[in-house]
């Protein structure tokens, strides 16, 4: 992915492409002291290579050819620590530009209601921004205590990341209720997501259709258009696709001793 802090207007690019070295992966890295030492005051966006580039940019735990961009908001990203773009940021940063706000953990917490999470149980106690800056170790947690939510978070991340791909310009709150109802489908169909079946160390993905999160997202839309609470909108979802079997991929050791300030992706 390519990586771009976006500090008082002024882009700055990463030293490198995310990148898959061992105790690295998915990270990028920055230089340019404006990033370093004043994160915060900067917001961060991802993209994937273009087609005419000849690279892919992937997903490490399965093989998944990544077409989404990401962002990370302005105010969310702290100094000598890694920060995440993810779907959940990227809905984060849209919800914040559509209100005019700045970054609060109140924020985070509306997107994952929207998103189907029970805020008095699969949210209590979670903290809501170190939730954003290393997703992946939140998640991971989960997985150690209660195997269904890290599922449910996987499932809406994998989902979410293709109906965000498919509308880019539809509002954060239809995307969300769009991949809570389709994670809802994939999850009953694949209820060990992402390993293939209980005890099984095979991964699995599922790929949604632009086509499929289109027509979810335009039920969601008129739904909100004619009023109707959110919480209450409950769209018709395509029939979804059986799951493709994932191929991790294996990080590389890092050239050299590697220089420069460490952001994160």
């Amino acid at each position: 992915m390519n990586v771009v802090a976006i500090c008082d207007g002024v882009p700055i690019n990463a030293i490198e492409r995310t990148t898959n070295y061992e105790d690295m992966v998915g990270q990028a890295r920055f230089q340019d002291l404006r990033v370093v030492e004043a994160p915060e005051d900067c917001e961060f966006k991802l993209t994937p290579p273009t087609a005419e580039s000849g690279v892919q940019a992937k997903d490490a735990s399965n093989g998944k050819v990544i077409t989404t961009s990401y962002s990370i908001p302005k105010g969310l990203a702290e100094a000598g620590s890694m920060v995440t773009g993810s779907p959940f940021s990227t809905l984060v940063a849209k919800t914040m530009e559509k209100e005019g706000q700045v970054y609060t953990p109140d924020i985070v917490k509306d997107v994952l209601v929207n998103m189907g999470f029970d805020q008095s149980t699969e949210l209590n106690g979670l903290d809501f921004t170190e939730f954003l800056l290393d997703t992946e170790s939140v998640i991971e947690r989960f997985g150690a205590s209660d195997a269904a939510l890290a599922t449910k978070f996987i499932a809406t991340a994998n989902v979410a990341s293709d109906v965000i791909a498919a509308n880019p310009d539809a509002s954060p709150e239809s995307i969300s209720v769009a991949a809570k109802s389709i994670t809802e489908e994939v999850i009953a169909k694949n209820p060990h997501y992402p390993k293939a079946s209980a005890g099984s160390d095979d991964v699995i993905y599922v790929e949604i259709s632009e086509e499929a999160t289109k027509n979810v997202v335009e039920q969601v839309e008129k739904d909100i258009a004619e009023g109707k609470p959110v919480d209450q909108i409950k769209p018709t979802v395509p029939t979804i696709p059986e799951a493709k079997p994932g191929k991790p991929i294996k990080p590389e050791p890092q050239p050299g001793d590697g220089t420069g300030a460490t952001g994160g992706n």
